[in-house]
């Protein structure tokens, strides 16, 4: 199935590169059931499969590895603990991005638009070009930006940190 939008959590590297076709390439030194990967409408949802135990849901501790080939991107989402890296320039009319709970994204666009937004300790790596920007970070996250935006609008509360260069 085709998307435009993948997050991922739990975790997982997920390394993103632009491709003819949509697909998935998962690489585990667990088992490989545990790893989850779900198109929803447009959207590629990345996970584990939690575990259930005595002492609640948590997940193994295997290392995941997902290459994920992309025709068109233009939504990011990461959280608990996942690392995604965007081989090539992304190009569009806008791109989102999101990362959160010690999450990392790094990518380089050239967008009409972009909003990103970047929380708990959440970091965020780019290079981006556009005519509007919004950042927004908070509660210990982490951007670091470099580029070109006609409109820059920031907002960073509760130790939250924006560098920016460009």
């Amino acid at each position: 199935d085709s998307f435009t939008e993948v997050s991922s959590s739990a975790s997982i590297k997920v390394t993103l590169v632009q491709g003819s076709s949509p697909k998935v390439d998962v690489s585990t030194d667990g088992e490989l059931e545990d790893v989850l990967t779900e198109v929803s409408g447009n959207h590629l949802k990345i996970s584990r499969k939690q575990n259930d135990s005595f002492f609640g849901s948590n997940y193994n501790n295997d290392k995941i590895e997902v290459t994920v080939y992309f025709q068109e991107i233009d939504r990011l989402k990461v959280s608990s603990s996942s690392k995604m890296e965007v081989k090539n320039l992304i190009k569009g009319k806008r791109l989102n991005a999101e990362v959160s709970s010690s999450g990392k994204l790094t990518f380089s666009a050239d967008v009409e638009e972009s909003d990103i937004s970047v929380s708990s300790s959440g970091r965020l790596e780019a290079q981006i070009n556009c005519k509007e920007l919004e950042a927004k970070v908070s509660s210990s996250g982490k951007i670091e930006i470099n580029g070109e935006a006609d409109e820059f609008d920031a907002t960073a509360s509760s130790s939250g940190t924006i560098n920016g260069d460009g």
